[in-house]
């Protein structure tokens, strides 16, 4: 039966839950599992199941449920990251009391989606539960090594679009040329590039922490990870997104900074990737820069600034101009004007007002210091695999901040579980170290205090 039959696409979907309600008994295999296969999940977006709800979406709802019920029941209500948790629950808190006085105003019938609650729901839950089932180095890699493994369909489908030009299997990507036929956009799943530019970003955060441990794997990994990079240097370039771009380049550079002397072994491989692939990179850029026509005239001040940003910039004066003429009360709670994806924090100073933009931006802030005050010390105390592991969380927070000048980060679930659950862990894994140094520190001053007769 054909891959796009909608029967056929029902029935796997149907097949997919009951494994995972299986799996749910043991949520730390659900959570591998469910990581995994997200981006497989995409296919089935546009098959609809109980009340309407397409996959994605029933998803969405299925494993934040899970995870928080898990929370409730058995580890009762406790979380480890103590101060930004708090922050994080009075994120969600005014996003709550903001959402509940546009409902009350306006209806369910208005422009605000309970969908950005639900997404934010996704980002507290992996935030206060991965924590417990990730604790230890063991565990926190095979984390990692389920993100490896989501990306690996959207590379393959990248990779053979790339090649072919044409639809893949049947799973929804296409071409597209610009608007005077002089480059082409590569569109995956529902005609996006998200999952392109998905999959090259997470593959490129594990491989920060891969790269830098490859001394104590045996050497084919070191290239098998090498070629894997340059891999998703080229997904990068054929989605032709100057923020993936950019995010690469800081992914690059924390490889530098994680791998010291051994972050010359990135020159061969990209060397060799370079001279096979010289015309589709040198032709990518090209393109790349023709898209970035009316930014570079911008830059020489041949454009007025309302182009910057891809025109980001004329849309966001427009509509601050709109937000700028209601209330105080209704900027300082939230309103119903809306942007499209085109900047977090614009958008949430939108949505949830004041308030909610300013507490958004102290979680990432938090997030921030925290994240880069324990690298420094896992330094101090030389722990490799957490300042390898410090180095991927910290490169991940740097890009959500980053990209959501421009997109709405904190809608994509994806960079929630990524960015957000192993930002968690590494802080989580961070007090471990600290509170067993502390045991053993003290277990053996007792001892010398006893043996010395003191």
């Amino acid at each position: 039966m054909a891959i796009d039959s909608f029967l056929a696409r029902f029935v796997i979907v149907i097949l997919l839950l009951l494994i995972f309600a299986f799996l749910a008994r043991n949520l730390k295999i659900f959570i591998l599992a469910f990581i995994a296969s997200r981006s497989f999940f995409a296919i089935f977006y546009n098959v609809r199941i109980l009340g309407g709800f397409n996959v994605l979406e029933f998803a969405g709802i299925f494993f934040p449920a899970v995870l928080l019920l898990y929370w409730m029941r058995n580890l009762k209500f406790k979380f480890i990251n103590s101060r930004a948790t708090k922050v994080y629950f009075l994120v969600v808190f005014w996003v709550s009391i903001s959402t509940l006085i546009y409902i009350v105003s306006y209806g369910f019938g208005g422009g605000r989606s309970l969908s950005s609650f639900i997404r934010i729901i996704n980002g507290l839950s992996v935030f206060i539960v991965l924590p417990f089932f990730f604790s230890k180095k063991k565990d926190m890699e095979s984390l990692l090594n389920a993100f490896l493994v989501s990306t690996f369909f959207p590379l393959v489908q990248g990779l053979l679009q790339m090649l072919l030009k044409t639809d893949i299997l049947g799973m929804g990507t296409s071409v597209s040329r610009g608007e005077q036929a002089d480059y082409f956009m590569y569109y995956g799943l529902y005609h996006k590039y998200d999952g392109y530019a998905w999959a090259a970003l997470a593959g490129g955060l594990v491989l920060i922490y891969k790269l830098s441990i490859s001394n104590q794997r045996p050497k084919r990994n070191i290239y098998f990870y090498q070629i894997l990079f340059g891999f998703y240097l080229i997904l990068s370039l054929i989605t032709l997104s100057r923020t993936l771009i950019i995010s690469m380049a800081i992914i690059i550079i924390f490889m530098v900074l994680a791998q010291k002397a051994k972050a010359l072994r990135l020159v061969p491989i990209l060397l060799v990737f370079l001279i096979i692939g010289g015309g589709f990179f040198q032709s990518r850029v090209q393109q790349l820069i023709t898209r970035s026509e009316f930014e570079l005239k911008v830059v020489r001040g041949d454009a007025p600034i309302e182009y910057g940003f891809h025109g980001r910039v004329s849309l966001w004066k427009d509509k601050l101009q709109e937000f700028n003429q209601l209330p105080f009360v209704n900027r300082l709670i939230g309103t119903d004007i809306r942007i499209g994806p085109h900047s977090d924090y614009v958008q949430w100073m939108f949505t949830y007002g004041y308030i909610g933009v300013a507490l958004y931006i102290l979680l990432l802030l938090i997030l921030f210091t925290n994240i880069f005050k324990n690298i420094m010390w896992v330094r101090e105390k030389g722990v490799p695999y957490l300042y390898a592991y410090g180095l991927l969380a910290l490169a991940g927070i740097i890009i959500w901040i980053m990209e959501g000048t421009i997109h709405n980060v904190s809608q994509y679930l994806d960079y929630s579980y990524m960015i957000i659950g192993n930002g968690a862990i590494f802080l989580a894994l961070c007090r471990n170290y600290s509170e067993n140094s502390a045991y053993k520190n003290s277990v053996y001053f007792i001892k010398n205090k006893i043996y010395s007769g003191t």
